[in-house]
């Protein structure tokens, strides 16, 4: 009996069209969806308080007092990497590269700025989350030693406006602002 040599070929042919749809089917790339939030952005911060403890280690004794001359500015990075769950939209690829101004001033704090740095913020720990007709957004970044975590927002035409947290984890004590943000695409 003579062996068809086209029977292992057309199986090979199957399984590589299976394998390459199953690979395109969350394609994001240029051809795959594209989600209007996605872009580079200009970011900016208004801090309002600046929440602090006095130990360092617990138990904490928690003050809050206003963020005073604080400031937090840079570009928000929003990557074209969709993927859907639960009917939201999560974009687990996003980074920012921020300019920060602590506060310095130890009695009261926050009296003074501090040394001005630059900080990338690359490992996003949570994914952007986008739902809803106004396009809520939340998500949270980290850099090596501080988290900057976007509590809520609303995304319309070419702007985020929202609320954020900046833990600035800039001694062994607990040190956060808390603030609001705008952020604009570049144009």
């Amino acid at each position: 009996m003579r062996r068809s040599f086209l029977r292992p070929a057309i199986a090979l042919a199957f399984i590589t069209t299976a394998a390459l749809a199953l690979a395109c089917s969350d394609a994001t790339g240029p051809d795959g969806p594209k989600h209007p939030i996605v872009g580079v952005y200009d970011i900016t911060t208004s801090l309002q308080t600046f929440e602090y403890t006095s130990g360092t280690s617990a138990p904490y004794t928690y003050s809050t007092v206003p963020a005073g001359p604080a400031t937090l500015s840079g570009t928000l990075t929003i990557n074209d990497t969709v993927v859907t769950k639960a009917g939201m939209v999560e974009l687990p690829s996003y980074q920012a590269a921020m300019q920060e101004t602590p506060c310095a001033g130890t009695n009261p704090p926050c009296t003074s700025a501090g040394t001005a740095r630059s900080a990338d913020y690359t490992n996003a720990y949570t994914p952007l989350r986008v739902s809803g007709d106004t396009m809520g957004v939340s998500g949270g970044l980290g850099s090596p030693y501080e988290t900057l975590v976007f509590k809520s927002g609303t995304y319309a035409g070419d702007s985020i406006v929202g609320t954020l947290d900046w833990n600035a984890k800039l001694g062994p004590a607990h040190e956060i602002y808390h603030g609001t943000y705008v952020a604009r695409r570049h144009r």
